[in-house]
């Protein structure tokens, strides 16, 4: 047996290690100390303010932001006092009545909704309601509604394309005109009822019909500069 062997069989075995015993302090820290949660009834709501009254007095505290229901009077809330910074109210608790209930947010609002669809159904009507601007920017719209009403003080159209299909189409209007380098139309049967005068203007007139023309007036003039032809089998002035 080799003599470094036998050192180490009459070394003594190495003793455990002790491990170091770790005291957390469980206490509060000032800071969390400092802030109580109580519940109140709001007494008067203007805006971000909110006056609750609470088992310890009346407190003068502002909405927090992630309190998105709009406190009104009578509500009960939860409200949390922090000290050196004031009291806020976290959630409107319960509400008497069937009242509106109002989501409110001091600045602007965003809703993300990076991968999904985002919904909002109502079973007696929705409203969007804007003092300036209503915007929609979007790579499809689609309308479908049983009937609809449209009132727009001034409208201007830019597009390409413009198709329309319809049973029936009522224009009422004062005064209609139109700008085109073509028109075209093509329909069965054509009625136009003109109760003062009509004019036209063309650079060229061409009128035929597979039957009869017929041209009547109380008086009828026809005037030319250069030619006046009359070509027919049979031509009969009475």
């Amino acid at each position: 047996m080799s003599a470094r062997l036998q050192s180490a069989l009459r070394a003594p075995a190495d003793k455990p290690k002790k491990r170091a015993l770790r005291v957390v302090d469980a206490r509060p820290s000032a800071a969390e100390a400092e802030a109580a949660l109580l519940v109140g009834t709001v007494e008067h709501a203007e805006g971000p303010a909110v006056r609750v009254r609470a088992e310890r007095g009346l407190f003068d505290a502002r909405r927090a932001p992630s309190c998105l229901v709009q406190p009104e009077p009578a509500d009960r809330v939860l409200l949390c006092e922090v000290h050196a910074a004031g009291c806020y109210v976290l959630a409107v608790l319960e509400r008497e009545g069937q009242g509106v209930t109002q989501l409110g947010v001091d600045g602007d609002l965003e809703i993300r909704v990076p991968d999904g669809r985002l919904g909002v159904a109502a079973q007696q009507g929705v409203e969007l309601i804007s003092g300036r601007e209503l915007a929609v920017v979007a790579g499809r719209l689609n309308i479908d509604v049983g009937e609809g009403d449209l009132a727009v003080g001034k409208l201007s159209y830019f597009g390409q394309l413009v198709l329309a299909e319809a049973d029936k189409v009522k224009l009422v209007c004062a005064s209609l005109e139109a700008v085109l380098d073509r028109w075209v139309q093509r329909v069965k049967r054509s009625y136009r009822f003109v109760q003062e005068s009509d004019q036209l203007r063309a650079g060229s007139i061409d009128h035929v019909a597979e039957g009869t023309v017929r041209l009547h007036g109380e008086n009828a003039l026809l005037t030319a500069e250069k030619l006046v032809k009359i070509d027919a089998e049979q031509i009969h002035i009475a």
